[in-house]
């Protein structure tokens, strides 16, 4: 079994010390239990490193490749803030939403840092 809350919670904290910023999330728009708890690792690694859940920046997008690319696009051609790295609650929508910012003219991870969570076999050639 997995454990969705540690990993969530490792993920995080590496990207919190890695980057030095507070981490947004690319949350799963569908509510399944997995995703639950690794909001809930995301959100506890943001607490034991001091920092505020209030003031993350989360989208909402289709957990799957294709969608969530469409979805991140809106998101940015919206004018919405971004994150300069972001906890994704799993690969396809991490993969969805590089796709969208290289498309927008953003370079990963120099412009913004996305770190998945399945480590699907695509992710090899991401």
């Amino acid at each position: 079994m997995i454990n969705n809350r540690q990993g969530a919670y490792i993920a995080t904290t590496h990207l919190i010390r890695k980057i030095q910023s507070q981490p947004g999330h690319l949350k799963s728009s569908y509510p399944l239990r997995n995703f639950k708890e690794r909001n809930d690792g995301f959100t506890q690694a943001l607490r034991d490193n001091g920092l505020s859940p209030s003031l993350s920046i989360i989208h909402s997008l289709s957990p799957s490749i294709d969608v969530a690319y469409s979805d991140m696009l809106e998101i940015i051609d919206s004018g919405k803030p971004l994150a300069k790295c972001y906890f994704a609650d799993n690969d396809s929508i991490a993969i969805g939403a590089i796709k969208a910012f290289r498309e927008a003219g953003y370079r990963i991870p120099q412009d913004i840092s996305i770190i998945g969570f399945d480590n699907i076999p695509l992710c090899t050639y991401v």
